[in-house]
């Protein structure tokens, strides 16, 4: 019966989170809600220590990450959700970290924390985005070719192709690497 009590809170979680979205979403149709907190640029003023964590956040607000594709008009419903999910730690101690993640490159998370932003980010091709979008195993085969007739810059784009791609594989998926070249080595 506990088990059952505590998975209702969640769901119920889930379904308050889900409404607001939708309701949102609604809104951005006829006036774009496009406001973005980064995270890599919120003041540490804003922050303050929580064990809970493990670090510094904010339990008012949420931030952003966004993906180098993110069009200027996207949907974003973290400031609509800031209330919803702040009301969501106090009354479920077992929530920790929630996230909303968008197909249009969007990536919110709460409380809000300062992130080690070096370079881009790219949340739709990390591990738990791809397993939730494509929940079957995936069976990769990457083939690398470097042969005399391969530049540096292709060879450099194709690890680099590679790097992404292994980047978005799961403990299920099942991949091969093969290297082919004009001459054996």
């Amino acid at each position: 019966k506990k088990i059952r009590e505590k998975f209702n809170r969640y769901l119920d979680v889930v379904n308050r989170n889900k409404q607001v979205v939708e309701a949102s979403y609604t809104a951005h149709l006829t006036s774009p809600l496009t406001a973005i907190q980064d995270c890599c640029t919120i003041p540490p003023s804003m922050m303050e220590f929580d064990g809970s964590f493990n670090t510094n956040v904010s339990r008012t607000i949420s931030c952003d990450r966004l993906s180098t594709t993110v069009n200027s008009r996207a949907f974003n419903p973290g400031r609509d959700l800031n209330s919803v999910l702040a009301d969501n730690l106090k009354s479920n101690p077992g929530i920790k970290w929630q996230y909303f993640s968008s197909e249009e490159g969007i990536f919110t998370v709460f409380p809000a924390h300062k992130f080690r932003c070096k370079g881009s980010y790219e949340h739709r091709s990390r591990p738990i985005y791809v397993s939730t979008v494509r929940p079957q195993s995936k069976h990769i085969v990457v083939i690398l070719d470097h042969g005399a007739s391969v530049t540096d810059t292709q060879l450099q784009i194709a690890k680099d192709a590679a790097q992404v791609i292994l980047s978005a594989i799961d403990e299920h998926d099942k991949i091969s690497v093969l290297t082919v070249a004009d001459t054996v080595r």
